[in-house]
């Protein structure tokens, strides 16, 4: 299997572009909420390191960056994304995931994924009430997989093979 390496400073901008993005597209366009930028970031660089302490260090930097600018609790999105890119790059050393079909079932899997832990976190350690609408979990895994696929393509533009 083929690995590949990246530059901090490309980890780096692609992580603080998705989390401006994140925080600023949405006031523009209402349904741009739903979708997951640093999630995309998370599974991206999880899938193509195919090491788990890096994407999970990817997903904590793109959760806790998430979380300081949002409204959610300090530390929600830092947790999930970390798993998430713990259970990515730990699949991606197991199968091949250069392959479309692949990538488009991996960022549709672990969105799925991702929202089901924000919804566990939420009910168990904030004991409030699941607030996201039911669609939710039909249109932001569809979101995530539909922009996830032409940024992998970006992404992979900027690697070196080892």
């Amino acid at each position: 299997m083929e690995r590949h390496r990246y530059s901090i400073p490309i980890i780096a901008l692609f992580v603080l572009g998705a989390v401006f993005a994140q925080t600023k597209v949405p006031l523009w366009v209402h349904y741009a909420s739903w979708l997951d930028l640093p999630l995309v970031v998370t599974l991206y660089f999880g899938l193509s390191h195919r090491e788990p302490i890096r994407g999970m260090s990817v997903g904590m930097l793109a959760g806790l960056l998430q979380d300081g600018l949002s409204h959610a609790p300090m530390g929600m999105n830092g947790l999930t994304k970390t798993l998430v890119g713990f259970f990515a790059s730990s699949v991606s050393a197991r199968i091949e995931v250069g392959h479309t079909l692949i990538r488009l079932l991996a960022l549709w899997c672990f969105s799925m994924l991702n929202m089901a832990l924000l919804a566990l976190l939420e009910r168990y350690f904030f004991y409030s009430h699941f607030t996201w609408a039911h669609y939710q979990f039909v249109f932001t895994p569809l979101l995530n997989t539909i922009i996830g696929l032409p940024f992998f393509l970006l992404g992979d533009r900027f690697r070196k093979n080892d």
